[in-house]
């Protein structure tokens, strides 16, 4: 086999500017699909219950069935709807991610720690995306199975949506702190 040919696909071999275009417009599709998701969360909230953090991040059966029964019907389907919305919205918030992550790592002196530990911290996003489809699919279920709550979806949908959220803010500071700290010397 020859590999002396072979050119790299990986994100390595695009452009710094390539990968700005990429993350401006998802970024760009991340803010309008977010206007998009905020008319779902006020009709939850408008029921005086939370919004859909409190179902993603609810303790137990007995939590999501007071956030259910708060909710109502007009809640209940917003929840659904904003949910099914997500399937889409998360792709541009893990792309957008990911590319922040490798201009933030492109941007740390080379062979720096920075630098090093990026190689993998930026695919951070992406891995978050995985625990939302996770989370999603645990939440269109319990939505679906309404009035009953079964307990290992709600723990099973919880920990998808913990493990998201540490790996977003996890992503997000390692980024600043490589554009910022690990900076190369100009």
């Amino acid at each position: 086999m020859d590999t002396t040919s072979s050119r790299s696909t990986g994100l390595d071999a695009l452009d710094t500017r390539t990968v700005q275009r990429m993350a401006i417009a998802n970024t760009f599709s991340l803010l309008l699909g977010g206007g998009a998701m905020a008319r779902w969360e006020r009709k939850m909230r408008a029921t005086g219950g939370p919004g859909i953090l409190g179902l993603q991040l609810a303790r137990d059966a007995g939590e999501v069935a007071e956030v259910l029964e708060r909710w109502g019907p007009e809640g209940r389907r917003a929840a659904v709807e904003e949910t099914w919305a997500d399937f889409a919205w998360m792709l541009t918030y893990g792309i957008a991610g990911v590319c922040a992550g490798e201009l933030a790592r492109r941007r740390a002196a080379p062979g720096s720690g920075w630098e090093s530990v990026g190689r993998a911290v930026r695919w951070g996003p992406a891995v978050a995306v995985a625990c939302d489809v996770v989370e999603g699919v645990g939440l269109l279920r319990t939505l679906n199975a309404w009035p009953r709550v079964d307990e290992g979806r709600v723990a099973w949908t919880r920990a998808a949506a913990t493990t998201k959220y540490t790996l977003l803010i996890g992503t997000a500071v390692w980024a600043a702190g490589a554009a910022t700290l690990g900076a190369r010397r100009r």
